[in-house]
């Protein structure tokens, strides 16, 4: 990819810049001469690192009773290696942006992939060995950038699961390295604010679920379509098929008439959703079976080619067709009865005639 940046990166920058000052002007007077790397690192030694220096110490020991030159000359090789590994951790993890990239929707308990983007700002040196520290519903989840080039930025895929039906808040993230030795484990922590739509599982429809498949309530629309049946004539305009004419009553009319047909019938199903009151705060597993359930038979119909229409009480998701029309029953399934901000549905007009399945 090219090394530069689009105008929502460099905004994303200057926020950064700015979110720094202030935070090194809320530390007190001196913070604001304090780099920014002081305030937001964690670091660890790790086993390799903590092995190295016991050997430092016994080398050093061993130097000063001998008195050996050589001895010295190790030992301070030994110690500018630790120092360089602490240096250069640094130098790896500071300068990036990082992008987390989610899906639209995801279903409860199956997986799903989160893509990754991160950029090196950095103008020389490159990013080596960097590990994404991320969390889904409780879950870690992890991604490995081996290695990215100063001004370039490269993606990365990690598949996950959530657990909850629902809204999933997407917090913060750390980004973390062992680089270029292993001996010191530093990360860092980036706020990267999003959310997530976990919606219900679609369970497979078993037959006692569904009605058999020749329902008894149809739609039928009055309406203009590419149906067999007639709906009207009207003057001919200008690009209409030839087969649609009707030559007999042009000749008598004097000019060319054609035929409209009417909209084919569509087999339409309501599905009724027999829940009530509030989200519990510890999610009830027959709840979720039923909603799950829902969503099966939802999804049932719908490849069947029925239009479907999804009730709770008096509001819902009015009739609809095709994927799309899915998507919109998962979502309404996932977040209607959200604690925070839970989506009611539309409003919904009583219709007869039509075939109903309680759930």
């Amino acid at each position: 990819m090219q090394g530069c940046y689009t105008d929502f990166e460099k905004q994303i920058m200057a926020q950064e810049i700015i979110t720094d000052i202030f935070s090194r002007v809320r530390k007190g007077p001196v913070g604001f001469f304090v780099p920014g790397w002081f305030f937001n690192r964690r670091v660890q030694i790790t086993r390799a690192g903590a092995g190295f220096l016991i050997l430092i110490f016994f080398v050093g020991f061993a130097a000063i009773n001998t008195g050996n030159n050589l001895l010295y000359l190790i030992v301070g090789v030994m110690i500018s290696l630790l120092l360089a590994s602490f240096f250069l951790s640094e130098s790896a993890i500071d300068s990036l942006l990082l992008e987390r990239i989610l899906p639209e929707q995801v279903q409860a308990k199956r997986e799903f992939s989160i893509t990754y983007r991160l950029a090196n700002k950095k103008r020389w040196l490159p990013s080596l060995g960097i590990m994404i520290e991320d969390e889904v519903d409780g879950m870690p989840c992890q991604v490995f950038f081996p290695g990215v080039r100063a001004g370039f930025c490269e993606f990365q895929r990690a598949t996950t699961r959530a657990q909850t039906r629902g809204r999933l808040k997407m917090g913060s993230l750390n980004i973390s390295t062992h680089h270029p030795f292993g001996f010191f484990y530093k990360a860092k922590q980036v706020n990267l604010a999003g959310e997530l739509v976990v919606c219900p599982r679609v369970e497979k429809a078993s037959s006692e679920m569904i009605t058999p498949p020749y329902l008894s309530g149809e739609m039928r629309r009055a309406s203009k379509g590419e149906g067999s049946e007639l709906f009207g004539v009207r003057d001919y305009l200008r690009g209409d098929s030839p087969r649609l004419i009707l030559w007999k009553i042009s000749a008598k009319a004097g000019k060319l008439t054609v035929r409209e047909h009417e909209e084919e019938k569509k087999r339409a199903v309501i599905i009724e959703l027999m829940l009530y009151g509030a989200r519990p705060e510890q999610d009830d597993p027959i709840r979720e079976e039923t909603i799950s359930r829902a969503a099966g038979i939802a999804s049932y119909f719908l490849d069947e080619k029925y239009q479907v229409r999804l009730e709770l009480g008096a509001r819902g998701v009015d009739f609809g067709e095709g994927l799309s029309h899915l998507r919109r029953i998962l979502y309404y399934l996932a977040v209607f009865d959200d604690r925070e901000d839970p989506w009611l549905g539309d409003r919904l007009e009583p219709v007869a005639l039509i075939s109903r399945v309680a759930v």
